[in-house]
Order: C-alpha cells, then sequence, then structure tokens
C-alpha cells in the first residue's frame, strides 16, 4: 500500500506514513450480523401461515487459559514489538545529505561575499547548486529547493562583490592618474596632520587620510574640474645635506613639470624657502589653458627623520603663489 500524500510504502497495519506523516484511512467497518432473535418473541410475530425459520447457535467459545506470572513460572517477559510504521525505511533518508549540504554551502559563499571575496561566494553557490539538483528529486526535495536557494543567492552576491571590486579599483586607478586622494573630502578651512597644519582664508574641499600627511585641496566638486587646488605630498629625504637637496629637488620638479603638466613651460625657478625651511621653487605657466602652477620641494627635519614636502598650487589665470598658505602654515 502506498501514500496517498508522498506515494511512499507503508508497511502494512501502519497507521500514518513513517516518511510524511500522513494518516493512512482505515478500511471501511464490516457491518455486524444481524442479532438472533428469541424464539418466543419470534414466534409471536410470525404469520400463522408460515413456518418458523431455524435458530442458529453461535459456536461455543472456549476461554484460553490465563497467562502465568512471570515471576511464578520464572519466564522472561517479552518484549512490546515495535509498530512497522516506527522503523525507517530506506527511502525515508534519502537526499538529506546532498540537501543540508547544499544549504550550508549557499550560506558560506553569502557570508564570503559578504566579506568582498568573490570567488567564495563562485565557489560555494555552484557546489551547493549541483547538490540540491541532485536531492531535489528525492524525498528531502523541501530541503532541497531551500538549499537550491541560498546557492543561487550565494552566486548572486558573488557577481555583485565581483562588479563592487572592479569599479572600485577603475575608481582608485582614476584617482591615483588624477593626483586625487580616495580618502573622503570635507569642506573645511582649517587642517591638522602628524605633520603640519594650515588655516586657509576660504573654504575648500580637503581630502586627507587619518595618521597622512599627504592632503588634497580643491575648490570645485572634483579635483580636475577645480580652477583653485593644492597638494601637498610628504616622503622620506634621501638627503639632509642642503646643497645636495637643492640639487634633487630642482630635477625632481623639473621632470614632474615635463611628465605630468604638458604644455607647461617653466617661467622661473630657484633656492627658496617655506614656513622657515630650506626649499626649492619652480614657477610654469601654460599658455593655451590661462593655468599657472607652483611646485615647491621643503626639506623638513621631523620625529621620524628627514622628511621632503612637495607642495603644489594651481590656479586658472597667471596670478599664482603659496603665501596664503604659507602665512597659516604651521610645523608640528
Amino acid at each position: 500500500m502506498n501514500c496517498q500524500n508522498c506515494h511512499e510504502l507503508i508497511e502494512p497495519g501502519a497507521a500514518f506514513c513513517g516518511n510524511c506523516g500522513y494518516p493512512v484511512q482505515p478500511p471501511a467497518p464490516v457491518p455486524a450480523p444481524p442479532a438472533a432473535v428469541p424464539p418466543e418473541q419470534g414466534a409471536q410475530n410470525q404469520q400463522p401461515t408460515q413456518a418458523a425459520a431455524p435458530i442458529t447457535q453461535p459456536p461455543a467459545i472456549v476461554p484460553l487459559p490465563a497467562p502465568v506470572p512471570s515471576s511464578v513460572s520464572g519466564a522472561v517477559p517479552a518484549k512490546p514489538a515495535v509498530p512497522s510504521y516506527a522503523l525507517a525505511t530506506p527511502n525515508q533518508h534519502a537526499g538529506e545529505t546532498p540537501a543540508i549540504l547544499a544549504v550550508i554551502f549557499g550560506v558560506i559563499g553569502m557570508i564570503g561575499s559578504g566579506f568582498f571575496i568573490p570567488i567564495i561566494g563562485f565557489v560555494f553557490g555552484v557546489a551547493g547548486l549541483c547538490l540540491a539538483t541532485v536531492s531535489r528529486r528525492t524525498a528531502r526535495r523541501r530541503l532541497a529547493i531551500v538549499g537550491l536557494i541560498f546557492a543561487s543567492l550565494a552566486i548572486v552576491a558573488g557577481f555583485a562583490t565581483l562588479v563592487y571590486n572592479v569599479e572600485h579599483a577603475k575608481s582608485s586607478t582614476s584617482n591615483s592618474q588624477t593626483g586625487q586622494s580616495t580618502a573622503t573630502s570635507k569642506v573645511s578651512a582649517k587642517l591638522s596632520t602628524p605633520c603640519y597644519t594650515f588655516n586657509l582664508i576660504d573654504k575648500y574641499n580637503v581630502s586627507n587620510s587619518a595618521g597622512s600627511c599627504d592632503t588634497t585641496v580643491f575648490n570645485g566638486q572634483s579635483f580636475t574640474s577645480s580652477t583653485d587646488i593644492y597638494k601637498i605630498v610628504a616622503t622620506k629625504a634621501g638627503t639632509t645635506d642642503p646643497s645636495t637637496f637643492t640639487q634633487l629637488a630642482k630635477q625632481a620638479i623639473d621632470s614632474d613639470v615635463k611628465d605630468n603638466l604638458p604644455g607647461f613651460s617653466v617661467t622661473s625657478e630657484g633656492p627658496a624657502s617655506f614656513a622657515g625651511s630650506l626649499a626649492y621653487t619652480v614657477y610654469a605657466f601654460n599658455k593655451s589653458q590661462d593655468t599657472a602652477v607652483v611646485e615647491t620641494g621643503v626639506l623638513r627635519q621631523t620625529n621620524s627623520g628627514y622628511n621632503v614636502f612637495d607642495i603644489l598650487h594651481a590656479v586658472n589665470g597667471s596670478n599664482v603663489n603659496l603665501q596664503a598658505l604659507e602665512a597659516q602654515w604651521q610645523w608640528k
């Protein structure tokens, strides 16, 4: 006999299905035979012209002997028989392990994608998808469907993480090419870093990472679309000798103007000072763009040794200088 709900085989005599618990419909009751009519009552109800039907006596019931107590006979009482519907059948747990693994793999894939590791989402998502597909046609198909959902979500999460990582990498590359810092910018006229502080007259978009001495300051919506920008980069000094530093600073700034400022020509350059420290300053101008640039390299001793601070200021027009920045500049 098969279950009407899951169509699994049901043991004879079972009250419900051992696989899904669906109750088994009991067979229709057999009608009891009519009770025998007493002779006296039957004789009264019979017609005079009809003969009384012979009364059939039920067979005598022979009583069974009473069971002998085990304490008297010494016999061990028999264990009660386990109902057949309580015993697990081979098909009852078929596909359970792959379905559970599919759910687990799907969860692991989504967690891995949440940590921006798309390969985890792809690998565990595909593995869970295969296991869920295999176990879908077994008795554990509901659990397999859950695993199928989780595995699919892991694959989608892995793909979304991959797209995010690619776009983030493109944004970082673009920022590094334009010289814009990836730190979040804020509108302010003040800035304090581990190396220096300054306070500009006007408010700018200031981009500076916590604990860093590198800063980008611009007045527009972005670094490239601004008409007034400052850029400060701190590096470890290669020398502490003033004459050697002047030579190295000249070579570095001239090379920077040539390689990174196409169309600009140097108008003046020479040794200088910035906020009380030795510097070498270069002025350049691009006539076609009507943009002027001043770049200076500053040698400064800090707690960790000598550093070189490359400070650049660019504006639309020919009037460019570092006086406003230097007037509010303080070394730490």
